[in-house]
């Protein structure tokens, strides 16, 4: 349950986070490491869901009743990013969720997180669902019901997987995952993955030849390789009754493809899957931008109603924020130099260019 978001919960929760990283650089290497790492990841969950939760409120994000199309939509790297200490979005990533929102667009979230953090996020947004661990399980947002998409041989491999870990002092693990198995290798004090050759000769030597790995910044997630996040979504949108309507996709790494290869609008952020090339049905858009502006971008795209657009943009602007709300969610919005400011001026100009050609 995540507390109400105010000044108090917003400064016992930057302390928290403070607090457990400072203990996480300095712990023994081992099981008290464990410990230590879990709680500076259940403080970090906690920021995320405090904001996540205040943006909720704000722009009072409703469940689409009646979709018109499916949006699979990739978490890190382009609803959220790391770049406050933990993962959020901040206000473009909002404002494009309530865009979408008001245009009858399901948003499926699609991402390597937990399925308990999928769940976390459907919940507070409002959307329908989320595929969870690159497509080894899937969370229906109306039904709360989770389906598991593991081979009997993978389950079993990614659960030896987690023993043989347990057994390396100097590797931590996040054991929200069930589905998929994300570990740390911590060196002098900082969070790093399990380089490739590393987790290549890992699995080999213990004969784990049906999963496969991912190397992130600060981790290495390893997964069953017969799932993938198109076959997540095909699960969840026929669960979820909704594999009859048009499908749009948003992602940014080589994990993403197969659901984008499902898209009849599929959207890139910048400097993104070079090597992507579309198929003769569908059409590609790639951003001039990163991470939410991207989204945002994809989000006029499929809502290209210029009212709803302008709507959004002003409720955003206006928010009175609190003086302990960090400023680095809000960014863009307060400065005349800010993205959504120079689109609400774009968007205002090209209206009455289009009035005046009338």
């Amino acid at each position: 349950m995540i507390a109400r978001p105010n000044e108090m919960t917003w400064n016992a929760a930057m302390n928290d986070l403070a607090v457990t990283r400072a203990e996480l650089g300095t712990a023994r290497a081992g099981v008290v490491r464990q410990r230590f790492y879990t709680n500076w990841l259940e403080a970090r969950n906690r920021s995320t869901g405090l904001m996540h939760a205040w943006w909720a409120d704000h722009l009072d994000l409703k469940l689409v009743t009646d979709p018109r199309m499916v949006f699979s939509l990739d978490v890190d790297g382009v609803l959220e990013d790391e770049a406050r200490g933990f993962s959020c979005t901040g206000a473009i990533g909002a404002a494009a969720l309530r865009l979408l929102e008001l245009g009858h667009v399901a948003v499926l979230l699609n991402t390597a997180r937990s399925l308990s953090s999928v769940q976390e996020r459907v919940t507070q947004f409002k959307l329908l669902g989320g595929v969870s661990s690159f497509g080894a399980a899937v969370w229906d947002g109306v039904f709360g019901q989770e389906s598991s998409l593991l081979s009997g041989r993978g389950e079993m491999q990614l659960t030896h997987l987690r023993r043989v870990l347990r057994g390396d002092p100097e590797i931590v693990q996040d054991r929200q995952y069930e589905h998929s198995v994300r570990a740390t290798r911590m060196v002098n004090g900082e969070p790093n993955p399990l380089p490739g050759p590393a987790a290549r000769s890992l699995l080999q030597r213990h004969g784990l030849e049906d999963l496969t790995f991912w190397v992130a910044p600060g981790h290495t997630d390893f997964v069953d390789r017969s799932v993938n996040k198109g076959d997540g979504l095909i699960s969840l949108t026929k669960q979820l009754g909704l594999d009859g309507l048009p499908v749009a996709a948003m992602g940014d790494a080589s994990c993403d493809i197969p659901m984008l290869r499902l898209a009849t609008s599929a959207f890139v952020p910048a400097a993104t899957l070079p090597s992507y090339l579309p198929s003769r049905r569908q059409r590609l858009v790639r951003s001039r931008f990163l991470g939410e502006r991207a989204l945002w971008e994809a989000a006029c795209h499929l809502v290209p109603d210029s009212a709803l657009q302008r709507q959004v943009m002003t409720a955003i602007s206006e928010i009175n924020y609190p003086e302990w709300f960090p400023p680095t969610v809000s960014q863009g919005l307060r400065s005349s130099g800010g993205m959504l400011p120079r689109l609400k001026t774009a968007l205002v100009a090209r209206l009455t260019n289009k009035e005046a050609e009338r």
